[in-house]
């Protein structure tokens, strides 16, 4: 498998004390890659480096070979790395579909938003990752907390995602939601998408 993901000798310092010292890191396409530690190991700090949230002090980071120098997590994102975090970003009072294309919402006429191809991109993604048991009008507040990571996830692979990171993913679901996320991950993984799957 081609690497997409390389990070090398990276060291990331607040104040006097390491967070990050000297560490390197590759994950391939379509590779599921665990970042196993315990609380204070430094995990947090490596992903925020990775996505843009903070600047390494030291060290380098190429995405399919092109260094990258991220200055904020938009950066991250419009080179193609995702992080779905614990506390999930979505919008509870929008629907599944608004969520998933929250920063590029089709338009009509360059004002309107154009839901019939809003609800037709998402039926595509839901198709795509066999998503079954949601539907792109359902508000968000309605759904469980795993049916609300996978609307994440499809945010992740609507922005054309090549890395996606999961935080601490099966944290609080149960045994049949796990199954089903993982299901979803297998799914990435034939579409080339790399996924780092934080853990302790």
């Amino acid at each position: 498998m081609e690497e997409i993901l390389r990070m090398e000798h990276i060291t990331k310092r607040f104040g006097d004390m390491y967070a990050n010292r000297d560490i390197s890191f590759d994950v391939r396409k379509g590779e599921v890659h665990t970042l196993l530690g315990e609380n204070g190991a430094g995990k947090s700090t490596l992903i925020k480096i990775m996505s843009g949230v903070y600047q390494k002090d030291e060290g380098q980071i190429y995405l399919a070979g092109e260094e990258l120098n991220l200055h904020n997590p938009r950066d991250g994102i419009d080179k193609g790395i995702s992080v779905i975090h614990q506390e999930l970003s979505v919008v509870a009072d929008l629907s599944v579909a608004e969520n998933i294309f929250l920063d590029n919402l089709p338009k009509t006429g360059g004002v309107l938003i154009d839901y019939k191809t809003l609800y037709q991109e998402t039926a595509k993604l839901m198709d795509g990752l066999k998503i079954t048991n949601i539907h792109p009008r359902d508000i968000v507040r309605n759904l469980s907390a795993a049916d609300r990571q996978m609307v994440e996830i499809m945010r992740a692979v609507s922005r054309k995602a090549k890395v996606v990171i999961m935080d601490e993913p099966t944290s609080s679901l149960s045994e049949r939601e796990i199954e089903a996320l993982f299901s979803v991950v297998e799914r990435l993984k034939k579409q080339d998408v790399a996924v780092i799957y934080i853990s302790h």
